[in-house]
């Protein structure tokens, strides 16, 4: 098992919302399920652990949209042709949404390049990041929920002691379950990871608060972050400053 360790990034970055942790068990934890009045894992999962700080867990059966079959690691869905065409110009019975200009370029440039992953026949658990570390859960990814200021210095935070010139932040077209989980996850098996800027779905932004996005990073880089914290930008004035929305002098 891996040693419980806590950094200062929580308490120097002073997050509106503690950010999530992503994991995965054999089983749903019992008392966990999500509330089914909504087919979204974004309104069901997330927000539920992020704003009121629930840990809610959902296996395959209980997940409402297909896409999240593969944004959730639950074995893909068997339709993700028909998403590239869907997502580019349409059929004749389904009007396309136009995010592309032509099936193969939606497949190439966004279905082919996320993974599918899992076999659909575990659960997903997400919770306080906290209360995960704390009972030395396995985690996969972990998820910030932030406004401009906050996720300005994260993305700086990435880069704080990485050795790449790839940069450390990627924002790509997917569904918000890929941006949270399948993509960090896949990032997470790199050398040198990247972060995740996500909810950036149209249909989701309507369960978002309207400055917020998310802020996905594999686990591994959640701790680097974590360890970095104490000795970089976060612990000077100039960031409590700019956090306050404080105008500065020019380039003071």
């Amino acid at each position: 098992m891996e040693d419980i360790y806590m950094g200062k990034l929580l308490e120097l970055l002073a997050p509106e919302y503690e950010p999530v942790a992503i994991y995965r068990t054999d089983k749903m934890i019992p008392g966990t399920e999500p509330d089914t009045a909504s087919h979204c894992c974004i309104e069901r999962l997330l927000l539920p652990a992020l704003i009121q700080g629930k840990t809610v867990s959902s296996d395959r059966t209980l997940v409402g949209c297909g896409g999240a079959l593969n944004g959730l690691g639950f074995g893909g869905s068997n339709d993700r042709d028909m998403i590239a065409t869907v997502y580019s110009e349409g059929t004749p019975e389904k009007e396309g949404r136009h995010y592309f200009d032509c099936a193969e370029r939606a497949k190439r440039n966004y279905i082919d390049t996320v993974e599918v992953t899992g076999s659909g026949n575990d659960a997903i658990v997400v919770e306080p990041v906290s209360r995960a570390i704390a009972k030395n859960a396995p985690i996969d990814v972990v998820v910030f929920y932030e406004a401009p200021a906050r996720l300005s210095a994260l993305m700086t935070l990435v880069g704080f002691a990485r050795d790449s010139p790839e940069p450390p932040v990627a924002m790509q077209f997917a569904y918000a379950c890929e941006q949270i989980y399948a993509i960090p996850l896949q990032e997470g098996k790199k050398d040198c990871p990247r972060a995740t800027l996500g909810m950036s779905e149209f249909y989701t932004r309507a369960f978002c608060e309207n400055d917020k996005f998310t802020f996905a990073v594999p686990y591994k880089l959640y701790r680097e972050m974590d360890e970095n914290a104490e000795r970089s930008f976060l612990k000077d004035e100039r960031w409590k400053v700019a956090l306050k929305n404080v105008r500065p002098t020019c380039c003071e």
